[in-house]
């Protein structure tokens, strides 16, 4: 009999132990905010800690050093068409929405909305230039679900795109007209392709780069489109400082 329990609890302990799964340590840390995870969405990912309330003091030190530039009512975008490849700068308004494209078979005008738009962000004791960064909001006309409602970038306009089958924005800048920056450092992506992108920020709103020649698809008002790959280190700036002006506006 004694033998007979000794093997029934030893076959016991031997179940209870298969059963026992310990956690891995990636489970037990958490999950951790990627740079820019929901800046392009334009909201805070689900089930996603924000780390300024998660990380402690270390974090919020860091969103306080954070320079978040100047804050202008209007910025310049470059409205491209990718139908007819032609481009156009248009200046937007502060909460002015704005109704571009033209009605066809395949799509419908967009209203385009800026509502913040922050100058030099992240910008580093003078010496380093920060970037323009300006919320978004893109409509089509009779659609209910935007498009696209964000940030964008204007030095990494890769991180936030608009995802349209035909039309494409780019974030130029803050302000109606460019402004000078002398003294300081753009960041490599930047400088690398200064002299095409001040030549086109240079232009004045509305106006065409090149004239209509013979092209059967010239649109007056609107210019060619230019073809201007940029690439870059993720920016220093925390991207959660972005989330807490949208949360707190």
């Amino acid at each position: 009999m004694g033998r007979g329990w000794m093997a029934f609890f030893l076959t016991l302990a031997i179940i209870i132990g298969a059963s026992i799964v310990v956690a891995p340590a990636s489970a037990q840390e958490g999950w951790f905010k990627l740079p820019f995870a929901g800046v392009v969405s334009g909201s805070r990912p689900v089930g996603v800690a924000n780390p300024a309330r998660t990380n402690g003091a270390a974090v919020m030190e860091q969103l306080r050093a954070t320079n978040m530039g100047q804050e202008f009512k209007a910025a310049r975008v470059l409205w491209l068409d990718k139908q007819t490849n032609r481009r156009q700068t248009l200046v937007l308004q502060a909460d002015v929405a704005q109704d571009v494209g033209i009605t066809t078979t395949n799509g419908s005008p967009l209203s385009l909305k800026m509502v913040r738009c922050l100058a030099d962000y992240g910008a580093m004791g003078g010496q380093v230039l920060g970037q323009d960064v300006a919320w978004l909001e893109v409509r089509e006309k009779g659609r209910e679900v935007p498009w696209f409602a964000g940030w964008m970038f204007n030095t990494y306009p890769e991180v936030a795109t608009l995802d349209h089958p035909r039309y494409h924005l780019q974030v130029l800048g803050c302000g109606e007209q460019p402004r000078k920056r002398g003294g300081m450092l753009r960041p490599q992506s930047a400088a690398s392709g200064a002299g095409a992108g001040d030549a086109r920020d240079s232009e004045a709103p509305g106006q065409d780069s090149e004239a209509p020649s013979d092209d059967p698809f010239y649109v007056p008002g609107v210019a060619p489109a230019e073809v201007e790959p940029q690439a870059g280190p993720v920016p220093a700036a925390p991207a959660s400082a972005l989330h807490e002006l949208m949360d707190g506006r």
